[in-house]
């Protein structure tokens, strides 16, 4: 459903939502990519899988909630000009609320059993994609998400996700420190990963 800007020279001049988490983690591989030394990933079997599977949960997803639901391209963080995030869609509910809208289709039974119980809320989420709803947030200015996880039919879990701006000045920092590292052409140092964080636990 959302329309993303995936040129490649777009996204070389910042760091994606989707790539947060490799960024927060100073992958190598990641700096590769930004820095032209590796070609962009095209996709696989799994992912082909996820695409074909986007439309059934972005449409539970408006079942359940009511919503008007909004294609949309890429936006740039108002004040980081090199974050910028694609979510799959923006949903408006009656009330007016906008929400970021994403949709995520674990194709192992290990990957699915990495989601929690929606009632959960962040804790339920795979710690590998709260970065990006965390980046779709801040760049979109919105207060609330919903992600909906195909775990396997027929059942499609949707998580309710509120804002944490603590989360987004971590993420804005460790980001940047990583952006610093493209920008020089510099390699980035292998990092130590602190334990039982947000990003991390």
């Amino acid at each position: 459903m959302c329309a993303a800007n995936l040129d490649p020279e777009f996204r070389a001049r910042g760091i994606g939502a989707s790539e947060c988490y490799g960024a927060m983690r100073h992958y190598k591989s990641l700096w590769d990519l930004k820095t032209g030394r590796k070609p962009p990933f095209e996709g696989n079997i799994y992912t082909a899988a996820g695409q074909a599977l986007e439309q059934v949960i972005l449409d539970a997803i408006q079942a359940e909630y009511g919503l008007k639901m909004e294609d949309v391209d890429s936006a740039v963080h108002p004040d980081v000009d090199f974050l910028f995030a694609s979510p799959d869609a923006i949903g408006t509910d009656r009330t007016g609320r906008r929400s970021i809208i994403e949709a995520k289709a674990p194709q192992t039974e290990k990957s699915r059993a990495k989601w929690g119980a929606p009632h959960e809320g962040w804790p339920a989420v795979p710690v590998n994609y709260r970065p990006q709803i965390v980046c779709q947030m801040a760049v979109w200015g919105l207060d609330h998400a919903l992600v909906g996880a195909h775990l396997g039919a027929p059942e499609i879990a949707v998580y309710s996700l509120y804002r944490e701006l603590d989360w987004e000045d971590e993420l804005i920092e460790r980001c940047g420190d990583f952006w610093q590292h493209v920008t020089r052409n510099e390699a980035p140092r292998k990092i130590q990963i602190p334990r039982n964080q947000w990003w991390t636990a």
